[in-house]
């Protein structure tokens, strides 16, 4: 590799591990907390199908999440510890060959490691540097499958498309690849209702722009694959949509709120959302370090036909937008934004149109200017200013946070084996002491009604209790 391809591999490369290293460390303290008890009782009790049935008679219509759940179920309570390494680890690599399959024809084959890998940690990075509760979208089970799966299960959706269609297939395989892709966005519109909205957007969006640029036509299999992903996806938000249970859970919330406030809480809360983001320095100095460091790799594309001007800020709003459509959905159901967990997802679209604006202001750019090596070298050193103070004070402030993650695995480790002594013991129950996490989430008290003290109590197969808790 030459030293400037080696500088700018390490500029990208470096500070963004560094806060991936810490989330996965401080991840691996974490283990059942609220929800997760439920979940892996549903799961070992009414299997599969079983579980989705009941969820979607009594709360909610994500008949797919019960299939994800299994994992936590296979994985087991003990070793809960490699689920986030384990994650960000598998979408590190999906994410790298996904990249490396869009930009074949943009990057010479000798850089597409070095530069789909580079692309593939800002990208990352930018995700968790924007996304405000990763606590609970990252770090506890119940948000990770719910928010967080999606992203990743999509991002394999989409090289499975990229595959498929780069070569010819008679009728017999696009009926067969075409049942698939039905299946399969069915199967992935089921799991999020945040995501699935935006989803059917993208699969539009796709099929629009491929109409456009005349690249969509029934003798391809992208027309069939497209339209059997919009069919299955449309039917997964019918299907969610006419839940039963969705009566129930609305039951705990005010009535909807008519078309005009939905938006209004939604515009709110998005204007809030962003005005969040760019008005901390570590973070904002982060986006720029990532939109520049998309823009050093725009920079040494291929470019015989450079990207109009107009596509660099269209690219940035369409992500905004996507990123928008999380708070609509939200705004209807509980008359609020969204929680903080599920705007993982506006995160993940930003940093799409955040990473897709550089690298075209990059291709742009090197097209009209004059000593391209002296003007990338110039955009590194900002990055490595940039990326470098953003990651540092961020993984600094988290790992500061180190105590108490390690205090809750340890009660947890501990409380875990009191209540199965207890249980040994013939005893009818047990009272735990304070389960409060970092998550912020419900836990068991002195109410057996509670659902949280109902879910360990069914987990565990012995009555247990918790303190009371104040207002």
């Amino acid at each position: 590799m030459k030293p400037q391809k080696l500088w700018a591999f390490l500029t990208l490369t470096i500070p963004t591990s560094i806060l991936l290293v810490i989330h996965a460390y401080l991840g691996s303290f974490t283990r059942l907390i609220a929800d997760d008890y439920c979940t892996m009782y549903n799961a070992r009790t009414f299997g599969v199908f079983g579980t989705a049935l009941l969820w979607y008679r009594t709360w909610t219509g994500v008949y797919a999440r019960a299939l994800i759940n299994e994992i936590l179920l296979w994985i087991g309570p003990y070793h809960m510890w490699i689920i986030v390494p384990g994650a960000l680890l598998i979408w590190l690599v999906i994410t790298t060959l996904a990249i490396q399959l869009l930009m074949e024809t943009e990057i010479q084959p000798n850089n597409r490691v070095w530069v789909s890998l580079s692309l593939s940690m800002i990208f990352l990075f930018s995700i968790l540097l924007l996304s405000p509760g990763l606590t609970q979208s990252l770090y506890w089970w119940g948000g990770l499958s719910a928010y967080t799966v999606p992203l990743i299960l999509g991002t394999i959706y989409l090289i499975l498309f990229l595959l498929i269609t780069r070569r010819e297939w008679d009728r017999r395989g696009i009926v067969i690849w075409s049942l698939i892709s039905f299946l399969l966005a069915f199967g992935l519109g089921g799991i999020s209702e945040s995501f699935t909205p935006i989803m059917l957007v993208i699969i539009l969006a796709a099929i629009g722009w491929r109409w456009f640029t005349k690249q969509l036509t029934p003798q391809r299999i992208a027309f069939w694959f497209l339209s059997s992903a919009l069919i299955g996806a449309s039917f997964a938000l019918i299907f969610m949509i006419s839940a039963p249970g969705n009566a129930l859970r609305q039951a705990n919330f005010p009535p909807p709120p008519g078309i005009v406030e939905i938006f209004q809480i939604a515009t709110n809360g998005y204007v809030e959302f962003i005005g969040s983001l760019l008005t901390q320095p570590p973070i904002s100095a982060g986006v720029l370090g990532v939109w520049l460091g998309a823009m050093a790799i725009g920079i040494h594309a291929e470019n015989d036909r450079p990207p109009r001007v107009w596509t660099i800020p269209a690219a940035l709003l369409f992500g905004m937008a996507l990123a928008y459509l999380c708070f609509p959905p939200t705004a209807y159901g509980m008359s609020n934004v969204p929680p903080r967990r599920v705007l993982i997802i506006s995160a993940f679209f930003l940093s799409v149109g955040l990473i897709t604006s550089g690298y075209l202001a990059g291709k742009w750019s090197s097209h009209r200017m004059a000593g391209k090596s002296t003007v990338t070298a110039g955009v590194l050193l900002a990055v490595t200013l940039l990326l470098g103070y953003s990651s540092w004070i961020t993984s600094r402030t988290l790992y500061e946070n180190k105590r108490t993650f390690v205090e809750f695995a340890n009660l947890w480790d501990q409380v875990d084996a009191q209540i199965l002594q207890a249980k040994a013991n013939g005893d009818e129950s047990i009272t735990i002491p304070a389960m409060s996490s970092w998550t912020g989430l419900d836990r068991p008290n002195e109410n057996p009604k509670f659902w949280a003290t109902d879910c360990y109590s069914d987990y565990y197969g012995i009555q247990v209790f918790g303190p009371p808790y104040g207002p």
